[in-house]
Formats: C-alpha cells, structure tokens, sequence
C-alpha cells in the first residue's frame, strides 16, 4: 500500500516553515475545541498557589517546607505563578495563554522525537492521534494544568537529548520535570529501553551514561515530602485515600481505552447536534495536518535503522515500555482516576499506533477523523469527575457568578473581612482553605473566607472586622444574609417589623435565618446565635422550637433571665411537646414556670417576662 499521503518514496521532508503551518494546524485544533479556557476563571488550587507565591520573592520559591498540599513542584507551580502574576497580576487569561503555549510545545517535542524513532509519516500519525486525547481539556480549562504540561514538554526534551546522544542535557531536563510533577520519575527507565532496543548499548555502558539521571533522581527521592523526604521531614502521614479512587485493574483498562478517548462513552449534552461543528472542523483539521506533515523522511539516518522490519523491532518495544511506564503510577492505591493523568502513558502508545498506522494510509485518516469527532462528544459530556472538560466548565460558570454577584454587592471590604458561604453548587473549585479566592479577588492578603460550617467567633488577638454571611439558592440566586444586632434589645418591634417586610420578598427568609443561627451555635458565638434564633421566634409566634433555641443560647451565653423568659414562652406555645415542656422543667425553676398573680393594688402588674421569683 502506499505510504500515508499517497506521496512517493523519495519525497522530502517540508521546509521548517512547512512544519510550523502543520503544527500550527493541531494548535489550532485544541484552540478552537477548548477556546472558552479565555473565558474562565482560576478555579480551586489556582487560588491557592497564588495566594501562596504572592507575597514570596525568588529565592523562597525552591524550598521543601511550607507547601501546598505537600507536593514539591517549585517548576511548574511556584514559579509559574510566581512569574506570571508579577508580570500581569492575578489575572486569568496569561494563564490561558501559557497553557496554550506549553500545548504547542509538548506537540512539537513529540513530533520531533517521534520522527526521530519512526520517521515522519509514523510520528504525524503519533501527534494527529495525541492531539485527540481527552486529557487535554483539563489541561487548558483549567490554570493549574500548566503543571502536567510542564511535565510533559520537560520529560519529552529529556528524551529528545537521550536520543541525540546528549546524556548532560537529558539529565538537566529531567531534573526541571521532577521539579514539575512527579510522574517524571520512571523517565531513567525509559532512557533504559531507548538503549536496549533502539541504539543496542550493553547494559553496563547505559548504566554508566545514566548515573548522573539517577543520582538527580534519587536525590529527588530523598528531598520530596510526600517520597523518602517523609522520613526526615515534617511530613508524616499519607494522603488520604481519593474519593475517586478505582481499583489497579480498573485503572490500567481506563488507560488503554483513554488513548482512544473511550474511557468515558461519549454523550455529549444537547446531543450530536449541538458539536457537530467542533466534530467536523476538528476531522479536517487532523486529516490536512496528516496530509501536509506525513512525508517519507529523506533522512534515514535520523530514523531508526533502515528497513520497516528493523524500525518495527526497536519502536514497538520502547513504545510499550512507555505506555507502562507512564500508566504504573496509576496503580498506586487510594489515586483516583482521572483522564489526563494517563496523558504521559498515551503518548508512548501513540508512538506504537503510528509506526503501525504509517503505511495505512487511508485507514490512518479516516480513523484519527473519527477520534476527532469522538472527541468533541468527549468534550461536552456531563461528568461528576473534575478532570473532565464538562466539569470544568460547569464550575468556571458558577465561580464567575459567585465573583461577579460578590464584587457587585461589595465592590471593596474593609481589611480582615470574613467571608461565609452556604448552599454553593458542590466541588465548583471556589472555596479551599481558608478563603485565597476572596484574597485573590480583592487582593487583600487579610481577607478570610469559608462555609457556615467553618464559621468560629473571632479570637480576643484577632484584628476586628465585620462578618459578611452569603447564600446561592437552588436556582443560583446569590444574596447577602445580614446579621442582626446582638445587644439590640430596645428595638424589637422594628426588627420585626423589618423581617416582616423582608419575608415578603424573600420566600427563604426563615431558611436563610435558621442557616445562619445554626452557623453561629455551631461556632459557639452564642449570643449572636441567640439573636437570631429570638428573631426566628418572634417571627412564628406558634413555634415552640425556635423559642426554646433562643432560650438555649441565651442560656449558653450567660444570660439567665432572658432564657428563663423564653424557655416559658416556649413551654407556653400551643403544640409544645411534652418533652419540650419537660425539659423546660427540668431547667427552669419551679416558681419561675408558675403563672404571675395580679399585685393587690389595682392597675398594676408585674410584668409577664420578669425573671425575678415572687416571694413566698
């Protein structure tokens, strides 16, 4: 059959600027699939990595303590951000941008190793087919995906100067992908299999020119916090296990059916219809890059040996080598799944796939065609797993209305504000920690944000601000749920008549209210609790519950009187249980809970809510 492109054995090669059109072809495939990454917001650990390099200079950017997450990635994390953000502030499309970039790259230094290995009709076929892979949706949706990207580009350059004979330069750039992510690790091994099947070198002789890699990486090993550096650091207990955490065998399946975008069945939301456009500009796209780039090397020294077999023998090995090697990590257990985690694991596969591919011609388009078009399904199908393209977008939506409905209500906060949340769409990466997002957004490093389950009063040392408490219903209607006066005793007729008027534009009210009195009992700040929970009360006369909780907290905070008021007026409530009635005896006393005579002069009473007993 005829080589891929029906072009004749002697074809040359494109000129360098030939090449660059044809990459510039499979950039354009990931722009235009994932081109709303420019419209998103940072999301989740992007907070916190900004949060954490903002007020660092250079040189505290490389240590091991004081880590996000524990992770060691000085590289791909703290100086990406690092740099980033002291160029052009904590603003997102830069990101974007990089990542777009660091796409580029890992393309091109696939493209040239593997034309290296297999010649250029094998490794168009190899890029064509990784451009596909479903992992690169969360590698630009979302910021912090330039750490795999990093990890990718760097581990491939270290490849590249292995094969090229230049061992110096493969260890360097090894050691700048350890500093990325640590799924560079079994890269040595890889150099292993290059000189096994490919140059021939005696194992001892690869040994020798691999010693400084492994030096680098067992160094590595010993430094990290979450490897060996546990045992001398202050990093003692493992992580805890993923929640999407998928037993080995399950994960090595997901790996091979990820290389052909089939780990997740494609059912793209609003159906075919609604991607039919990115599926078909993505086909073209794959198949003219295959017919522009998938030329017959004229340069057989740059390929490896000289006839099909031979370049089967030694191609076909390594590639299966890497495919395992990238795929073992994903074993590890309690690691959940996630697409582009195997993304380093396919791209051994894809070496594979194109060597056998690079003489099918026909075969070869109208397969990676429909990868595209799989791939756009892929895009847009619903998913609960954060690595995927659909979550992350879904997420970016509600963060940018969660930033745009706060910088509307409150275009600036007083320092040391604390921000409380309830009731926010579940994992939309907006909360981490203790609030970096609301610290990012106002760039304010005093500012503190959580849920309402986090809510604690302020320490006596703590600077004083204000407490703001917000609430998304279901329908995402975000709205400010202000805390009334604590100490406010005098003006309970205006409050009431307050909340009256509020119920009737807001149909939660008493949701909101009780969120929030719940809140602040659940951080023993009981008096502020108990002034919500009397409002509550006050605002349903026929509850006895809300009585008896304002009684509860007053109680807690110290003030007897009023909750001996309210725990009476609970146990007076019509459809008081009798259980609430007995612990109202139980705590009351007796001569408080007896009904309060008339004074023997005329026209004047005792008043009903007295906490004072009558004398015998």
């Amino acid at each position: 059959m005829a080589t891929l492109g029906g072009r004749g054995r002697h074809a040359q090669t494109l000129l360098p600027a030939g090449r660059a059109v044809g990459m510039g072809l499979l950039v354009l495939f990931l722009f235009a699939r994932f081109r709303d990454a420019f419209g998103l917001p940072f999301l989740n650990d992007d907070y916190v990595f900004l949060d954490h390099v903002a007020r660092k200079n250079f040189a505290n950017l490389w240590g091991f303590t004081h880590l996000a997450f524990h992770w060691w990635r000085p590289w791909s994390r703290e100086f990406h951000y690092w740099w980033l953000q002291r160029a052009f502030g904590p603003v997102e499309w830069p990101f974007h941008l990089a990542s777009v970039v660091l796409s580029g790259g890992v393309l091109a230094a696939y493209w040239a190793l593997a034309r290296r290995l297999a010649g250029a009709p094998a490794a168009a076929v190899a890029v064509a087919g990784v451009v596909t892979l479903p992992g690169w949706g969360l590698l630009l949706l979302w910021s912090a995906g330039a750490q795999d990207l990093w990890m990718l580009l760097l581990s491939l350059l270290s490849l590249f100067a292995w094969c090229t004979g230049r061992p110096g330069w493969a260890t360097l750039a090894y050691a700048a992908a350890l500093a990325s992510k640590e799924t560079a690790a079994p890269l040595p091994l890889l150099f292993l299999a290059h000189d096994t099947w490919v140059t021939r070198r005696p194992w001892q002789e690869s040994v020798l020119r691999m010693a400084p890699a492994l030096l680098v990486g067992l160094a590595w090993a010993f430094a990290h916090p979450l490897v060996l550096g546990r045992l001398w650091g202050e990093t003692s207990a493992a992580l805890p296990p993923s929640p999407a955490a998928v037993p080995p065998w399950t994960a090595l399946l997901r790996s091979a059916l990820s290389v052909v975008s089939l780990d997740l069945w494609p059912a793209p939301d609003g159906g075919w219809r609604a991607v039919w456009w990115d599926a078909v500009r993505g086909a073209f796209l794959v198949v003219a890059f295959l017919e522009l780039l998938a030329r017959p090397d004229a340069r057989p020294t740059d390929i490896l040996g000289g006839t099909r077999a031979a370049r089967l023998r030694g191609v076909l090995p390594v590639a299966f080598a890497w495919w395992m090697l990238g795929t073992v990590p994903l074993l590890l257990p309690g690691l959940g799944w996630h697409a582009y985690y195997a993304h380093f694991a396919a791209l051994g596969a894809w070496l594979g796939i194109g060597r056998l591919l690079a003489r099918q011609s026909g075969f070869a388009m109208l397969f990676l065609g429909a990868l595209a078009v799989i791939g756009a399904g892929r895009a847009a199908t619903l998913s609960d797993d954060w690595g995927e393209a659909a979550y992350q977008r879904r997420a970016g939506a509600f963060v940018a209305d969660i930033k745009q409905n706060l910088m509307f209500a409150h275009p600036s906060l007083p320092p040391h504000s604390r921000l409380w949340f309830v009731r926010l769409p579940n994992n939309v990466g907006f909360l981490a920690g203790d609030g970096p997002a609301v610290r990012v957004w106002y760039r304010d490093p005093t500012l503190k944000g959580g849920y309402y389950s986090a809510y604690v009063p302020r320490a006596a040392n703590e600077p004083s601000g204000p407490d703001l408490f917000f609430r998304m219903d279901e329908v995402g209607k975000f709205l400010e749920v202000k805390r009334g006066a604590v100490d406010d005793t005098t003006s309970l007729a205006l409050t009431a008549a307050a909340d009256s008027a509020e119920r009737q534009v807001n149909p939660r009210w008493q949701t909101d209210r009780l969120s929030l009195a719940t809140a602040l009992a659940g951080g023993r700040d009981w008096r502020a609790a108990a002034a919500e929970f009397r409002r509550l009360a006050i605002a349903y006369p026929d509850s006895s519950s809300y009585a008896f909780d304002a009684a509860s907290a007053f109680m807690q905070a110290g003030d007897t009187n009023t909750a001996y008021q309210w725990f009476r007026e609970a146990a007076r409530r019509p459809g008081a249980p009798p259980e609430l009635i007995q612990a109202v005896q139980g705590v009351v006393p007796e001569q408080v809970l007896k009904p309060k005579p008339k004074r023997a002069k005329a026209g004047v009473r005792r008043s009903r809510e007295s906490s004072s007993p009558r004398r015998r």
